[in-house]
């Protein structure tokens, strides 16, 4: 999805508590080029990234990659990240994405663990706000729910509050 956003021309975050750039950008790269991993770095599949990277770019199109420490860092460290993006380029996503924003390092005065996790998704749709922007995060299904032909907050498997506070999951 987040490829997606970017070849059509939008400015996207990802906020990443979780892998790490080189896993993710060879994801990205992967979706890019359509190309398996195995074949990602041969010489015509590296020209050709260098050819679709650059249509992104030309589209207004870009992913700006934030790598945030597990249990360490909050929502409130992606928005200064976010900011000093916007000092430099003038530019605020307009799409964030949330990757296992569960294991942020919310408020560490808050004792409860679902409390935490409500805060960290709470700062989410406040960030989305500021951004003016749509934020999209993952989760996991209830038993059953693959069967639906349309889903509610109610199948989301992990945390709910995880689907009350973001746009989209």
């Amino acid at each position: 999805l987040a490829a997606g956003y970017a070849k059509a021309g939008e400015e996207v975050a990802y906020l990443d508590w979780e892998n790490g750039k080189s896993q993710i950008g060879t994801v990205l790269q992967q979706i890019i080029v359509e190309s398996a991993v195995e074949n990602l770095y041969q010489p015509h599949n590296t020209q050709l990234l260098g050819q679709r990277v650059q249509e992104v770019l030309d589209a207004g199109g870009n992913i700006l990659y934030m790598k945030l420490r597990a249990k360490r860092d909050s929502v409130i460290n992606a928005e200064e990240l976010i900011d000093r993006h916007f000092d430099r380029t003038g530019k605020l996503p307009s799409v964030l994405f949330y990757d296992y924003l569960d294991i942020t390092g919310a408020d560490r005065n808050l004792k409860e663990r679902r409390e935490k996790v409500q805060m960290a998704y709470a700062d989410a749709k406040n960030l989305n706000e500021k951004c003016n922007a749509f934020g999209i995060t993952v989760s996991k299904l209830v038993a059953g729910a693959t069967l639906k032909d349309w889903h509610t907050e109610d199948d989301a498997g992990e945390d709910k509050e995880k689907a009350y506070n973001v746009d989209a999951m």
